[in-house]
């Protein structure tokens, strides 16, 4: 009987102590790194006529602690491109923007392809990066009738 215990005790510790090898492999880095970013939620084509209100999505990837200003650019409606700037507010992931289209830029009868394109966007003096993805462009493609 001493023989079955002694036996069942040291493949018992055998067993144990082999678990406690390390490997170089088992070591996992989980930390987000990341950098926040700001970018559109949908980059599908809007049709709108010229004056009307469109509206856009910006999001990030999380929530910060201060508001961040995003700047956007119309171009290709006209000789000069509109500019303008959407807040996210602090403590939100994305922000709904109304954009007023101009007006007087498009003849009857007639189209005008545009682009609405994010520029920058800035959370007190640090610039964040645009786009979840280095380099990239969000941009969404307008089509302005009369």
């Amino acid at each position: 009987m001493k023989n079955i215990c002694l036996l069942i005790s040291t493949c018992f510790i055998i067993t144990f102590s082999s678990c406690k090898k390390s490997y170089v492999g088992d070591t996992y880095d989980f930390t987000n790194t990341l950098a926040p970013y700001v970018e559109l939620a949908s980059k599908a084509r809007i049709k709108a006529a010229q004056g009307s209100v469109i509206k856009i999505t910006v999001q990030m990837k999380t929530a910060l602690t201060e508001d961040v200003s995003v700047n956007y650019s119309i171009t290709g409606a006209g000789s000069a491109p509109i500019n303008g700037t959407v807040v996210v507010l602090r403590n939100t992931v994305k922000t709904i923007a109304p954009i007023t289209l101009p007006t007087g830029i498009v003849a009857p009868g007639s189209t005008v392809a545009a682009k609405l394109i994010l520029t920058g966007a800035i959370k007190g003096s640090d610039v964040l990066r645009i786009g979840s993805i280095v380099p990239t462009t969000e941009v969404i493609n307008l089509t302005i009738t009369p």
